[in-house]
Parts: C-alpha cells; sequence; structure tokens
C-alpha cells in the first residue's frame, strides 16, 4: 500500500499489510517512511512482492542497490535481507523478482534490460531491447522466475515472454496464442502477471485471463466478480442485520413518541423542525460557497494550464521527439533534452511545479506511448492508450489544435491539456501533454467543506448549551436579586447551583478530548511496563484522588460551610490546570493531575452534599434536576469546545483557559451561593451508628449491582473517555475530530435520554433495564473488538451515549430504591456509590491500557466479555423488586 503526498504526488509511506480471507485488514506487516525531499515517484520503491513458501519475498530499492527481503508473513519481522549491487547509480528499477527459494534475482530497467544476480552478487545483463532491429520493438517490464526459466512481459511486442537457456525468447501468451485458443480481443495488454506450473494469469482490456498451457492451450476470462453461496449468504445476512437494526430504530422511535406527552411532543416536533431548518439553511449556504470557489479554482486551473501549454509548445523541440524512434534511444542526447525541456515547461521562478506534470507522447501503430515525463522515472515508449482511434490524441491530431479537458486514471483525477507537436515539415510526430491535479484540490475542498460543517455544527452545539444555561441564570437568578418568598429562594438556589456547576464542569472537562494525548507525549518509556499503561497512570491517579475524597468528606471540618467547599475545590482544580499546562515532565503532569483530582472529587460530592442535606423534599428534587443539567451541560460544552479551541489555539492555553473558567466558579460560589453548613448529624443520623458500609455492602442486591453492573459499566465509559482519543490519534484524526465524538455520545445521550429512561421503566422496569443496558455495550465493545476501524469506533461511542443515558438513570433509580440504601442513609450511600464511581473511572483508563498494549482487538473483546459476565450475574443474583430485597 503506498501513501501519496496529494500536494506533491510523490509516496511518503510504504507498507505491507495483511488482510483476513473476509478482506479486512489484520496487521501491518511492514512500514517504510519517505522523506519529502527524496522525492519518492508514485510507484513506490517495493518491487515484486510475493507470497513463497519460505514467507513474503520483496525488493526494495535504494542508493546502494536493490534490498532482497525474506518476511515472516505472521510477525512482520525481517527474517533475511542481501544488498545486490545495482549495474550504475542511475539504473532505473522498474520490476523486480525473486525466485521462490531466493537464489535467483531478477530486475528490469528503464534502459529496457534485464539483469539476474545471485542476492548479494554483481549482476550480469541477461536481456537487452535494444538489440532489436529499428523495426521492432522490446520493453521488459515484470520479471519472474518459474523453474529456474525467466518470464517477462514485453511491453513493445505485446506478450509474455520466456526466455531458453540458449538466452532465445518466445512467447507464450500474445494476440496469435490468445486467438488461436478462442480469446481475440481489440488489444492485448501486456504488463503485470502471474505465471504457475501450467497456468499464467493477467489483466487486459478490463478482464481476467486465465490462459491454461498444455498440448492444446485453453483460455477463459472474468469480466465481473463472482461469488459463490456462502459469499451471497454473507451478504443476505448483512442487510438482514441492517433491516433489523432500522426495525428496532424505528420501533424504539415509535414508543418513544407514544410514551412522551403532549407538550413533550410539541417541544420535540418543535425541536426537530428547527434542527432541520438550520441544518439545511447552512449546507444550502456552505454549499454554494464551496461551489463558487470550486468554479473560481476550476477556471484558475485552466488559465494556468493554458500558460504551462503555451510554454511546452515554445520550448518542447518536435524535431528531437521526431528523432526518437527506438527504444536504443533512451537516454541520448535528443532525449535527455526533451526532459530538460519538459522539466522548463512546468517550472515557475526555478521551482518545478509539484502537482503538474508534463509528458511527450509517440504513436505506434493504433497504441499511444508514453515517449517520457518530466521526471524521466519512467522507461522509454511505455504503452499509454492501446485504442489511439478512440482518444482525445486522434481529435487533437485531426484539428491540430489544442485539448483541454478532465480524465481519470489510476493515478487520480487531472485537468489536462494536449497540444500536437509538429516538426518543421509540418508533421505531426507527438503530442505534449500537461496535466494539473484535480484530486488534490477536490480533496482539500472536501476536507474544508467537511470541516466547516462539523464546526458550525460543533459551535451550534456548544452555543445551545451557553445560551440555555445563561437564560436560566437570567430567569432564576439575576431576576430573583431579592427573593420575597419560599418558591424564590428555591428558584434562586437552584439556579445558583446550576450555574457553578456548569462554570465549575465546563473547566474540568475542557481537556477531556486531548488529556490522553498529552500524557502519551509525556509518558517515558518504561522496561516491562506497557506504554498504554504508562499513559493511563495520570488519569487513574486523578480520579483515585477523588474516590479519596468522597470518602474523607463527611469527616472534614464543617464550620466554613459548603460554600467554601465549593470555593476552595474550584481554586485547587484550577492550580492543578496550571500545573498541567505548564508541566515539562511526566512527573509535573502527574502532579498537576492528581490537584485536578483533589478538586474535582471535593467539588462533585460538595455540589452534591449541597441539595442532599435538604430538608425539604420538593427543594430537595428541584436542586438535583438543577444540578444534573448544569453538570451534562458542563460535561458537553466542555469536551466539546476543548477540542475546537485547541485545534485553533493549542492545548496549553487551552488548560490555562480550564484554570481561569475554575476560578471564575470560585468567584461565582463566593458571590452568589448561600452558604450552608453541613452537620454531623446530617451524616451519621439516618441509619445507627454501628450500620457500617461493609454491612451495606454485604447485602446482595448492593453488591450484585456494584460489582454487576455499575462498576463494569462506569469502566467501559472510559472507551470514550481513554481509548478513543489515542485510538482516533493513530488513525489521523485531529482533535477536532476526535471532540466530534464527544458530541455524538452527548447528542445520543440528551436528547434520547429523557425517551429512553421512560420507556425502558415502562418497558423493563429499573432492574431489567439494568442487564438489557449493559449487553448493549458489550456489543458496542465487540462491534469495534471485530472491525477495529475508525466508523466502528464511532459506532461504538454512539451506541454507548444511548446506553448510558437511561443505563445510570435506572441505575441511580433502582440503588435509591433499595430498602438497605434507605435504612443505612441516602447520603451516605451516595458516599458509597460515589466510592465505586471513582473506582471505575480509575479501572477504565487501567482495562482499556492493558487492552491496547497486549491485542487492541482481543483486549477490546475479554472487556467485552466482562461487562456481559457481569450483567449475567446481576440478572442471576440481584432480587426481582428493590422492595423484595432481603
Amino acid at each position: 500500500s503506498t501513501y501519496i503526498d496529494t500536494a506533491t504526488l510523490t509516496v511518503n509511506r510504504e507498507a505491507i499489510l495483511r488482510f483476513s480471507p473476509q478482506g479486512r485488514l489484520s496487521a501491518v506487516l511492514e512500514v517504510m517512511e519517505h522523506r519529502a525531499e527524496d522525492y519518492v515517484d508514485n510507484i513506490g520503491l517495493i518491487r515484486g512482492l510475493r507470497w513463497t513458501p519460505a514467507g513474503l519475498r520483496f525488493n526494495v530499492t535504494g542508493p546502494e542497490g536493490l534490498h532482497s527481503i525474506l518476511l515472516d508473513p505472521a510477525q512482520g519481522r525481517r527474517i533475511a535481507e542481501v544488498i545486490t549491487p545495482l549495474p550504475s547509480a542511475t539504473t532505473q528499477v522498474i520490476h523486480a523478482s525473486l525466485s521462490d527459494d531466493g537464489s535467483q534475482l531478477a530486475f528490469s530497467t528503464g534502459a529496457t534490460e534485464i539483469y539476474t544476480a545471485v542476492p548479494g552478487q554483481s549482476p550480469v545483463r541477461r536481456y537487452d531491447g535494444r538489440d532489436l532491429p529499428d523495426d521492432q520493438y522490446s520493453i521488459p517490464s515484470d520479471v519472474h522466475f518459474l523453474n529456474g526459466q525467466l518470464y517477462f512481459s514485453d511491453l513493445g511486442r505485446d506478450a509474455i515472454m520466456r526466455q531458453r537457456a540458449d538466452l532465445q525468447v518466445e512467447a507464450v501468451f500474445n494476440g496469435a496464442i490468445a486467438k488461436a485458443a478462442g480469446y481475440p480481443d481489440a488489444y492485448y495488454e501486456c504488463k503485470s502477471f502471474q505465471i504457475v506450473d501450467g497456468h499464467l494469469t493477467l489483466p487486459n482490456h478490463g478482464k481476467i485471463v486465465h490462459l491454461r498451457s498444455g498440448a492444446v492451450p485453453q483460455i477463459d476470462t472474468l469480466a465481473a466478480a463472482q461469488g459463490n453461496a456462502v459469499f451471497w449468504l454473507q451478504r443476505i445476512a448483512i442487510w438482514v442485520q441492517l433491516a433489523l437494526a432500522a426495525a428496532v430504530a424505528i420501533a424504539l422511535l415509535q414508543l418513544m413518541v407514544r410514551s412522551a406527552t403532549p407538550e413533550g411532543r410539541r417541544m420535540a416536533k418543535q425541536a426537530t423542525l428547527v434542527a432541520l431548518m438550520i441544518g439545511v439553511a447552512l449546507t444550502i449556504a456552505i454549499s454554494m460557497i464551496f461551489n463558487n470557489m470550486n468554479q473560481r479554482l476550476g477556471e484558475e486551473s485552466r488559465k494556468n494550464l493554458r500558460g504551462y501549454l503555451a510554454v511546452g509548445k515554445l520550448v518542447v523541440d518536435a524535431n528531437a521527439v521526431d528523432r526518437i524512434r527506438h527504444v536504443k534511444h533512451y537516454m541520448n542526447e535528443d532525449y535527455q533534452s526533451v526532459l530538460r525541456q519538459l522539466r522548463q515547461t512546468i517550472t515557475r521562478e526555478d521551482k518545478l511545479d509539484a502537482s503538474t506534470y508534463a509528458g511527450v507522447y509517440k504513436i505506434f501503430g493504433n497504441k499511444l506511448s508514453a515517449l517520457a515525463y518530466h521526471d524521466g522515472l519512467r522507461g522509454i515508449f511505455y504503452p499509454y492508450d492501446y485504442q489511439y482511434d478512440q482518444s482525445v490524441y486522434a481529435r487533437v491530431a485531426a484539428s491540430k489544435t489544442a485539448y483541454i479537458g478532465e480524465i481519470t486514471d489510476n493515478y487520480g483525477d487531472w485537468l489536462i491539456g494536449v497540444a500536437p507537436l509538429i516538426n518543421r515539415s509540418g508533421e505531426i510526430v507527438g503530442f505534449l501533454e500537461v496535466g494539473i491535479d484535480r484530486l488534490a484540490n477536490h480533496e482539500a475542498n472536501r476536507a474544508l467543506f467537511s470541516s466547516t460543517l462539523m464546526n458550525l455544527a460543533m459551535v451550534l452545539f456548544v452555543l445551545l448549551f451557553i445560551f440555555f444555561e445563561i437564560g436560566f441564570f437570567s430567569s432564576s437568578v439575576l431576576d430573583q436579586t431579592e427573593p420575597r418568598d419560599d418558591y424564590a429562594w428555591q428558584q434562586y438556589d437552584a439556579g445558583t447551583i446550576r450555574f457553578v456547576s456548569f462554570l465549575s464542569i465546563t473547566g474540568v472537562f475542557l481537556s477531556a478530548a486531548f488529556i490522553p494525548l498529552l500524557s502519551k507525549s509525556l509518558a517515558p518509556t518504561v522496561e516491562q511496563i506497557p506504554l498504554n499503561l504508562m499513559i493511563s497512570l495520570p488519569m487513574v491517579l486523578e480520579t483515585l484522588c477523588g474516590a479519596v475524597i468522597a470518602v474523607l468528606y463527611g469527616y472534614l471540618p464543617v464550620r466554613f460551610g459548603i460554600r467554601s467547599d465549593l470555593v476552595f475545590a474550584c481554586l485547587i482544580a484550577a492550580t492543578g490546570m496550571v500545573m498541567t499546562a505548564l508541566a515539562q515532565d511526566f512527573t509535573g503532569f502527574i502532579i498537576g493531575r492528581v490537584l485536578v483530582g483533589i478538586g474535582a472529587g471535593w467539588l462533585i460530592i460538595a455540589l452534591r452534599t449541597y441539595f442532599l442535606i435538604e430538608k425539604d423534599q420538593e427543594r430537595k428534587e428541584s436542586g438535583i434536576i438543577a444540578l444534573t443539567a448544569g453538570i451534562v451541560a458542563g460535561i458537553n460544552t466542555g469536551s466539546v469546545a476543548g477540542g475546537l479551541l485547541a485545534d485553533q489555539i493549542g492545548t496549553q492555553t487551552v488548560i490555562l483557559i480550564q484554570g481561569g473558567l475554575l476560578v471564575l466558579a470560585a468567584l461565582a460560589a463566593q458571590g452568589l451561593i448561600r452558604n450552608r453548613l453541613r452537620t454531623r448529624s446530617a451524616h451519621h443520623s439516618s441509619a445507627p451508628a454501628r450500620f457500617a458500609s461493609w454491612r451495606l455492602l454485604g447485602h446482595r442486591a448492593v453488591w450484585s449491582f456494584f460489582l454487576g453492573i455499575f462498576l463494569p459499566v462506569t469502566a467501559c465509559g472510559f472507551f470514550l473517555g481513554f481509548l478513543f482519543p489515542l485510538f482516533a490519534e493513530a488513525q489521523g484524526s485531529s482533535i477536532k475530530e476526535i471532540s466530534l465524538a464527544f458530541m455524538l455520545f452527548g447528542a445520543a445521550s440528551i436528547y434520547l435520554g429523557p425517551g429512553l429512561t421512560r420507556l425502558t421503566s415502562a418497558w423493563f422496569g429499573a432492574r431489567r433495564s439494568l442487564p438489557i443496558g449493559a449487553l448493549m455495550m458489550t456489543g458496542a465493545l465487540l462491534i469495534f473488538a471485530y472491525f477495529e476501524s475508525l466508523a466502528a469506533a464511532y459506532v461504538t461511542v454512539i451506541l454507548f451515549g444511548l446506553t448510558e443515558s437511561f443505563l445510570f438513570n435506572q441505575g441511580l433509580s433502582y440503588y435509591s430504591s433499595l430498602p438497605e440504601v434507605r435504612r443505612f442513609g441516602e447520603d451516605k450511600a451516595m458516599g458509597v456509590y460515589n466510592v465505586f464511581e471513582s473506582g471505575g473511572e480509575a479501572l477504565g483508563p487501567l482495562a482499556f491500557g492493558l487492552a491496547a498494549s497486549v491485542s487492541l482487538g482481543s483486549g477490546i473483546a475479554v472487556i467485552a466479555a466482562v461487562l456481559g459476565m457481569g450483567a449475567v450475574l446481576f440478572w442471576a443474583v440481584s432480587p426481582d423488586t428493590a422492595e423484595g430485597a432481603p
């Protein structure tokens, strides 16, 4: 596989890949990176890759010679490597091949030669197409060994040739042999081929040609892909699965609509209509802008092309082109002069236009052949079009006027200009062609269009939360500066907590999309400790500190009140953010994340406690709802906006902004929130003094919930928070594209969560909804483990968003309804809940880091299996109803 830089049309990376029988990428066996200044042509440096019983054999051209390599196809390690010197420093290797046992090497050159050698020894010229008479053309291309004999494709004679022991050559496939075997065709394109005993296979004229040699040669052709019964059954099964998924989605949507209140349906319709109108308007506006840009770019490209073509007609010597009539003229004075002239054609200010090429073509019979390209890397008279009379070149020759148009070939989309080359006698002796790469421009425009749409969607997503929170803050706080009754105070308290939680959580989550990437950039290499585990260490310590704070919070001094707790927590987290931004090594980064963990853990437990100690049930419920809304808005605003900002101003600046937001949240808490004092009774009077936490965990309903559902689900939630950024970055995604996954997760969770929660409650109840949701997450992880692609990762993220939208709501409902929890006391039970939540958040990066270090697909499958077994355990062990728990 070659990776071509669309700006320069050179290869910047080559790789040897292994695919499964189902066509899925299973391993990258060999990777070769190329520097831009080396100008590796788009055919790359790897030659003659083939499988042999000993392993994968291939050759790599290099300045010191031809590297013959034997590669283990299972592990991707080089077993052997031998360097064979080239005949000269200017030798252009077209194709190279090793025998099955690796004892013989053959390669063809741009000068129409074939050399053979024992790998590592000096090569011997075995064939030279320039030795033929002037009326015959022989251009060796692909070479192969079979039973010690040399076979090669001859582009000049349109044949597959075999060289006998006396060094004479004979055709094993050409037009005459094909017709005798009952295969007449318009032309015979003999370029690449494969040969084994009794079988020759090659492509020709859009078909696969299979010649079975013998006393009476036979030819079979295949013009279209064919599949057996298993293939079609697999295709049918895929479509059936897609149809079932669509049917389930439609059924769920219908159930959600039926279960919604009339007011909810109206709001959903209005929101859908508004979103549709905005989306259509944005798409139309952006499409118009980019269409105009493309039109102007096309006009500019045509103008430039006409300029190149005009220069080429003046520069290229048609008489020199006329004198190059045989492969024996390769690299003579005329040929080198034409090469220099082609380079001058597309040179501006002494610099070659990398996205442009220039070439000269000549006609032989009914075949258009490339005489030379400006880079000189192709051999002479390379066949380009086997049906000249049907090509634009024939029209140019008939009209004697230039042609400008668009073509598509194996190398991309091009805007080309073709002009006839006329010698001093007035005869057309060839064609000058100049091409401008349109693929790079199209790809750049398409990427810009997609990026713009994605940016607008993400900005609108973030602004929706910001404007909504500002509106709620204005109506419930700014309009209630002097509350006069209990309802007004209830609105004021809910508004202030919601605003402070929104500011502070936005500050905490602004770096969620790229913190694993920063950890990766600073993590040291430690022997016997996988890198991915080192990457997870700061996040593990951060969440563990949050768990410790959740445990110790009830024993912290209470004289200053919860408002002071919020202020101190925000300032500690802000300090951690500053240290994270300024960290120059892994130790400083860990210290910064530890402080963030302490501050964030303290912040969350203080926010929750503010309303948990409320005696009035109505005010307590409205406060919890407001707090949840602020936290959800902060998580989604921060995780999405952080990626957008980091893409523009850098990660360090974003982390410093996080510190500023947390300081702002501290000021808001100090200036707006009414202080409340925690009392010891509030934490210890709701249950008997000796009813310890371990006794709560001893109940079947409690430990089955935590071990079977809550802990595994919380840990697996770090697929998005830890594994996805690392995986997406490895696939070439930017931080902004990683943030898109957080937006998709949030959209699925927020907009479908309430409906799914009501639906699952009515359909299954809280207890049965939990294992169903966990099994859905298991399936999502298995999808990623099976495909291991970026698209599968996005699908997994969306499925996680749909599942977690109701899973945590149902989990909290189930847990809070347990009799043991009510007897123990909801406030202390929530402390236990927070500890397991932090434990799961610490376990997640470790589990995914270990999975990525060992084997990503297998490791994710194991995590999915553990999650699935936990769901089955809960389903089998937990009491049928919360009220019936022993």
